[in-house]
């Protein structure tokens, strides 16, 4: 596929490599318990995911996509190279699965790159509870990316994600949270602010 043609290491998501790294973000040094009960709910909210993908329509899928793509003045990428240094908006779709992801960058190819290239850190694998996380773009490979849509726009804080992120089911993304709402980083960051204080209460009542 010439979108991936630059790409050196070609792989797709499976079962058996989604767990890429036992590291964590945000816990400097996690018990074995802890990575034992992450890598668990991993697995586990890895197999609700696979399941809801496989009872998603890809005719229903499309008509949204294309629907959108239309609508919103977005151009198929047959190249990342056409996105090189392009700011603006992008959709990834991922056919197999019935998901797209929508994001924004200064910089198309560079963030998309990013996407494929990054190994998600056991704690941050599942993003609130186990039954209803959805999987990260970050978690997935770049032979699953087979289509790019993208929109040139240097305006990428006028509401134009959130607005694309609503045109969709949520059972349809892989984004994890609305556009322009609040960043993922910050909500990993509050999430794992809460853990801290229960794990530390915790440990404050096993010591008395």
């Amino acid at each position: 596929m010439v979108l991936h043609a630059n790409v050196r290491y070609k792989q797709a998501l499976s079962r058996a490599n989604y767990i890429q790294t036992s590291q964590c973000d945000l816990s400097l040094e996690p018990s074995e318990k802890y990575i034992k009960d992450h890598i668990a709910a991993a697995m586990e909210n890895f197999d609700i995911n696979m399941e809801r993908f496989h009872n998603i329509s890809t005719t229903d899928f499309n008509e949204v996509l294309n629907k959108v793509v239309s609508s919103e003045g977005f151009k198929e990428a047959t190249t990342l190279k056409e996105l090189k240094e392009k700011s603006g908006y992008y959709i990834m779709v991922l056919d197999k699965y019935n998901q797209a992801y929508i994001g924004k960058s200064i910089d198309i190819e560079k963030r998309i790159r990013q996407h494929w290239n990054r190994k998600m850190p056991l704690d941050r694998l599942v993003f609130g509870y186990v039954c209803d996380s959805i999987l990260s773009i970050d978690s997935f490979r770049n032979q699953d990316t087979t289509r790019v849509f993208y929109k040139i726009s240097d305006e990428l804080y006028d509401g134009t994600e959130n607005n694309l992120i609503t045109q969709f089911p949520t059972n349809y993304l892989l984004n994890r949270t609305d556009g322009d709402v609040v960043s993922l980083e910050e909500s990993f960051m509050k999430m794992h602010t809460a853990q801290k204080k229960v794990s530390i209460s915790n440990k404050k009542q096993e010591a008395h």
